[in-house]
């Protein structure tokens, strides 16, 4: 199977691909535990095959919008991350709050530097939804 060039596959074309469901999709994106391997890999296949890029997605819709960041949220409505950026509040107390990485969102370099100079200037981190 290969990806048109004039449409951008989505995550419903993905599932066709792996004959799974919508949600099935989104949880192998988030590294649900939970999906079996052959199903996570034949997701994985779909995903590479059509060139399914929800990131680039959410971003290109977010500009067209007039926005300058497309936010992911979880079932229950709360912020994972950005398309680009990683996903970070401080609270009226000072506190500064971030996902889990557990939670499926990356580990990536900024959220390792803003720890060490969060640890660094005292400022308490809290991992949890917001």
């Amino acid at each position: 199977m290969t990806a048109s060039l004039t449409k951008h596959a989505t995550i419903l074309d993905v599932a066709a691909a792996a004959g799974v469901s919508k949600s099935t999709v989104s949880n192998v994106i988030r590294g649900v535990v939970g999906v079996s391997p052959k199903t996570r890999s034949r997701v994985q296949e779909a995903i590479e095959e059509l060139g399914y890029r929800p990131n680039v997605l959410a971003r290109q819709t977010a500009r067209e919008a007039g926005a300058g960041e497309a936010w992911f949220v979880d079932e229950e409505g709360f912020v994972t991350e950005g398309a680009a950026s990683n996903a970070w509040i401080v609270t009226r107390d000072g506190v500064l709050v971030t996902r889990p990485a557990e939670s499926g969102i990356l580990r990536g370099i900024t959220r390792t530097v803003v720890f060490e100079v969060a640890a660094a200037s005292g400022l308490e981190i809290e991992e949890r939804p917001f």
